[in-house]
């Protein structure tokens, strides 16, 4: 079975499983800490807050810089040696977790295993960039952005079912990248080959819609594109992630248990997944209407947060808001492949894009807690997602009105 490529070539199976490989250990940085985090205090007795927040946020704020890092090292001829760096430190974070014992030794985990995923993150969709281009290249970005989060349903569940087995346990999920290992050398290829892009090269045109905002350039990128596409993913991901943050604080009271909570975070990612990997079928379908109405989905899906709290409604809104959410992510990465003036860049590209994913989930609550105080709505506990709600529905707005635009614009080669 071989792939097609949109250049005239193709690619074998194993390269495209390889591919996607790189994506299963992206969004799992801190899910398995999540479980003990109510009994870190017998675990850790002495543990301090401040132990306790590094934990949790480290690995995030580490990946920040290793991703921008491992862009720059994309642009030399060392992309394998930091590729197998990436998924060897990745894999060896997850060693060390199953025989650590005090909470220093988590801390300095947490944090390699930040700085492993960041390395590894832009490859995940730099070399999909750089093998596949036009309908083909917005296909595999939808399945590799699935598979990221498919693999966190999984991986969740997985966590839910082995945390009370022995609190080491649930590091256990760290060991997915290493699968990535045993296909390396297809890995090597892709990363190898000249970027699809410049197969027939297309000159810069600064009188083209998608860069007449602002044809003024820095370092290779397209200065005002890249700043609202940062802009709109940081936005996207900034919502999204409202539920998983807030969403254990909103639900008990409403007497649902654990396993109900976990069960409606998990169909969040579900609908993520689905969504991108069904990502060209509903293009073709919405065409340029796409921004539009993924705001409006997920503005639906955080009304059913708000208006009626029950574990149905919770779920119902889950699923909507992971759908709008999961169909733009791809996009944007996608989009990300367009910000800069060369295809050997692309790599730096998704890098820079792809740190407005671990801003907005690092400043959500120092963002949230801001205008909580400045509304006065401090102990509120639907305050996020009312919050979020109005900020999507004046996206759904913005978006409709620019949806001939860069940002919000679906053009027919995505689909086509």
């Amino acid at each position: 079975m071989q792939f097609k490529t949109g250049t005239g070539s193709t690619v074998s199976v194993m390269t495209a499983i390889a591919l996607w490989s790189l994506s299963l250990g992206v969004d799992l940085p801190g899910l398995a800490v999540t479980p003990m985090l109510d009994r870190l205090d017998s675990i850790f007795p002495n543990a301090s807050e401040l132990e306790v927040q590094l934990l949790t946020v480290l690995p995030n704020l580490l990946i920040i810089p290793f991703v921008l890092l491992s862009g720059r090292l994309s642009m030399s001829n060392h992309k394998t040696i930091v590729i197998t760096t990436g998924v060897a430190l990745y894999v060896l974070s997850a060693i060390l977790y199953i025989f650590s014992n005090t909470m220093t030794e988590l801390i300095i985990i947490s944090a390699l295993l930040g700085c492993a995923c960041g390395l590894i993150l832009p490859f995940s969709t730099g070399l999909i960039a750089n093998v596949f281009t036009g309908s083909y290249r917005v296909t595999q970005m939808g399945i590799v952005s699935g598979i990221g989060n498919g693999a966190l349903v999984v991986a969740t569940f997985i966590v839910g079912l082995i945390a009370s087995i022995d609190w080491h346990m649930p590091f256990l999920v760290y060991l997915l990248p290493a699968i990535s290992l045993f296909l390396l050398p297809w890995i090597y290829k892709a990363a190898d080959k000249t970027p699809a892009a410049t197969i027939e090269p297309a000159p810069v045109d600064a009188t083209d819609p998608h860069k007449n905002e602002d044809s003024k350039k820095w370092d290779g990128f397209y200065i005002m594109p890249t700043i609202k596409l940062l802009g709109s993913y940081f936005f996207f991901i900034y919502v999204m992630s409202v539920i998983p943050y807030y969403g254990p604080y909103l639900m008990p009271p409403d007497k649902l248990s654990t396993t109900q909570i976990g069960t409606v975070i998990a169909l969040l990612y579900l609908a993520m997944f689905l969504s991108g990997i069904s990502l060209i079928k509903t293009l073709r379908i919405v065409r340029d209407n796409t921004y539009w109405i993924a705001c409006a989905t997920i503005s639906i899906g955080m009304l059913a947060f708000i208006l009626v709290h029950s574990f149905e409604l919770y779920c119902l809104g889950a699923l909507l808001v992971g759908f709008g959410v999961g169909t733009l992510q791809p996009v944007i990465y996608d989009k990300a492949t367009e910000i800069v003036d060369s295809p050997r860049r692309m790599t730096m590209a998704m890098a820079v894009i792809l740190t407005a994913n671990y801003l907005a989930i690092s400043l959500l609550p120092i963002i949230n807690d801001f205008f909580a105080r400045l509304f006065g709505c401090k102990s509120s506990l639907i305050f996020p997602f009312l919050f979020a709600l109005v900020l999507i529905v004046a996206a759904t707005g913005v978006a409709f009105y620019n949806r001939r635009g860069f940002i919000f614009g679906i053009r027919n080669s995505y689909y086509s």
